[in-house]
Parts: structure tokens; sequence; C-alpha cells
């Protein structure tokens, strides 16, 4: 395990040095984060209100310095092919790095909520099934791509379990709005560089290695973001049930 490739993009690396998916290696590293993630929530769970607030923000805040660094990699790499599919930060993480600032700032319910079904659904899924396992373990992608996503799923939860925020059924037609925009918004750029494979959103073909490639596979472009958008408000319901449930309990 060295640092040759520390700065190699995937097209220029050889075969099977990668970390894998579901491989010990990416299971190791999980296991890593997910310890640190419970010991960090617990540990600022009881402390006083300052404390929690400024650490959310430090988090908040490394969040778009990681996006920033990977931006200027892309650019330090001079592969023109790469730009701008690979520059833009469309993809969910992408523009999770301006919405976790913003909603720890301004602390917006509807950004609040972005940022918890964001982080847990999205960044927890992207933990999961990463794409880019095809780096080494010690490459400025891969682990600029897992802090990131870990960094995300790591503020869903903090806002849930240490600064005590309930999502609210009645943001969730709002919720959907606001995602159903951000998809529309990256279409154009999805189709304006499809010659680049642009992919942002994964609503141009589905993730190798996920459900969404099953989605995929022998289906259409249109059956294919039909499935896909089945998926996304099924993982909203499943987000929302736990508080829906709560409140009706706290009623009776």
């Amino acid at each position: 395990m060295t640092f040759q490739y520390f700065f190699t993009y995937k097209d220029q690396l050889p075969n099977n040095i990668g970390v894998g998916t579901f491989t010990p290696l990416h299971l190791s590293i999980l296991t890593v984060f997910f310890i640190l993630i419970y010991l960090g929530i617990r540990y600022f769970k009881n402390k006083e209100a300052n404390l929690r607030h400024r650490f959310l923000l430090i988090t908040a805040f490394l969040i778009p310095a990681l996006e920033l660094i990977r931006i200027l990699w892309v650019i330090s790499l001079g592969i023109e092919e790469l730009i701008p599919s690979a520059l833009l930060p469309f993809q969910l993480c992408g523009l999770m790095s301006v919405f976790v600032p913003w909603a720890v700032i301004t602390r917006k319910p509807i950004l609040l909520e972005l940022v918890y079904v964001g982080g847990i659904a999205g960044a927890g899924m992207a933990l999961l099934t990463p794409d880019c396992t095809m780096y080494p373990l010690l490459n400025i992608q891969f682990i600029q791509s897992m802090l990131i996503h870990g960094l995300i799923f790591f503020a869903g939860w903090y806002l849930i379990l240490v600064e005590k925020y309930r999502p609210s059924i009645k943001n969730l037609p709002k919720l959907i709005g606001v995602m159903t925009i951000l998809a529309l918004f990256v279409t154009p750029f999805n189709l304006m560089l499809q010659h680049q494979q642009a992919n942002y959103f994964f609503l141009m073909s589905g993730l190798e290695g996920t459900i969404l490639e099953t989605l995929n596979a022998n289906n259409s472009q249109l059956i294919y973001l039909v499935y896909f958008t089945l998926l996304v408000i099924s993982f909203l319901i499943l987000l929302y049930l736990p508080w829906t449930i709560k409140l009706k309990t706290r009623k009776a």
C-alpha cells in the first residue's frame, strides 16, 4: 500500500487495485466510520447548546471544503475530456456541500429536512455502494468521496439525535418539490454532457453495483426513471414514517 496512485485518475489506474464494494477493506472502513459516528453523537449529545452548534458548523463547512478539494484535483489533472462533467458539483453530495451549511446557519425546516433525507438515505447509500471503489485506498478521490459522504451522513443523524430536530410530514410535499426542482435543474446538464457520460443524480442510468443498476437493466430510460422515482418516494415514506407514528402516539 503506497501513495504511488494518490493523484491518479481512474482511467490511468492498473486493474484490480481498487478497494471494491463489500470487500473486507470496504466493510472495515464502514465499521470505523460507524464507530466514529456513534462516538461523536454520544459525546456531543449532552453537551451545551453552543458547543454542539459550533461542532455542527465545523462539520457543515468541512463538506464544501472537501468538494473544493475534489474540484481542484480534477483541474490539476489537466484532462480536458473531464471538464466540465467531472468539474460541476451537481451530484447530490456536491449540492449538499451548499445545502448543509445553509441549513445549519438558517435553521429553515425544509433545508434541515433535506439534510436529514440527503444525509441518511442519500449519503448512507453512497457509503454502502460507493462509486469510487475502483480507486485504491490511498487515492485522493477515494478518501475525498468517503469522507464527504461520511460527513453528510453524520450531519443527518446529528440533527436528529443531538440537535433533537424532528421532521414533519407536513414538509414532505415541499421536500419532494425541492428534489424535483433539483432534478430538473441538473437534467439539461446531463443532456448537454452526454458525450462525457454525465449522470447527475443518476437520472441517465443506474449506478453499477447498486439497486439502481437492477432497475436500469433491460428497461427503457422512461421506465427506469419511473422506477427510480417510486424508489425515492418509498425511501421518503420510510424516513418520515417513524415521526408520523410517534406524533400519532403522543396525540393518543
